[in-house]
């Protein structure tokens, strides 16, 4: 699937964010691309920063929208429901975490129709720095830890308040009785199987 980003998708989300409110988008920049070439295995990671009118008020944000990356990866990944479990637990699991916590990193998820597909929050206007193949000093090292702790703390008083919630979502997909099998197929086998394709769409991408 390919999922446009333009002025009517966008427009969606904000209007579902502002339900019962007068939206109209004013301007949105280009789309940014997060994250590096080949760290990217499952997704595109895209900023977009929005400016709208809401009832007479011009607001602005950013939005960090994951779409599929239409590679061999989609198929494999999408079959096991990984897109629709993450969306399920932004949505679901996370937004009530949030509301246990104080002011806790976690991005708001904005409702959209197009499946497989995450408009969130974009946490970076609050001053949180993305950070790769670098090593944490120990006053951020300490934040982390701290952060991951409440966080866990969180996740289970909302297990215990609603044992139900984590079901689906925590159904195991991939191992069953200590052996890896992906649609009938051993890891091992399914691998070789993955490989030869790719090698053999070499040249013609």
């Amino acid at each position: 699937m390919t999922v446009v980003i333009d002025e009517a998708f966008l427009l969606k989300c904000l209007k579902n964010a502002h339900l019962g409110s007068s939206i109209c988008l004013k301007n949105f920049q280009d789309k940014q691309n997060m994250v590096a070439s080949g760290t990217n295995y499952t997704s595109e990671i895209l900023r977009v920063s929005v400016e709208y009118d809401c009832d007479g008020e011009v607001l602005q944000e950013s939005f960090v929208v994951k779409v599929p990356q239409m590679s061999p990866n989609y198929e494999f990944v999408n079959q096991f429901g990984f897109y629709d479990k993450e969306a399920y637990m932004y949505n679901e699991v996370l937004s009530k975490m949030a509301k246990m916590l104080d002011n806790p990193p976690i991005p708001r998820h904005f409702f959209t129709t197009e499946s497989e597909t995450l408009v969130l929050q974009d946490l970076s206007v609050q001053g949180y720095v993305l950070v790769q193949d670098k090593a944490l000093d120990l006053e951020h090292s300490l934040h982390v830890l701290e952060g991951l702790a409440k966080f866990h703390a969180a996740s289970t008083r909302l297990d215990e308040l609603d044992p139900n919630i984590l079901v689906d979502a925590s159904r195991e997909t991939i191992g069953t009785e200590g052996t890896l099998f992906l649609v009938g197929y051993p890891l091992e086998k399914l691998t070789i199987v993955f490989v030869r394709r790719k090698v053999s769409s070499w040249g013609r991408e």
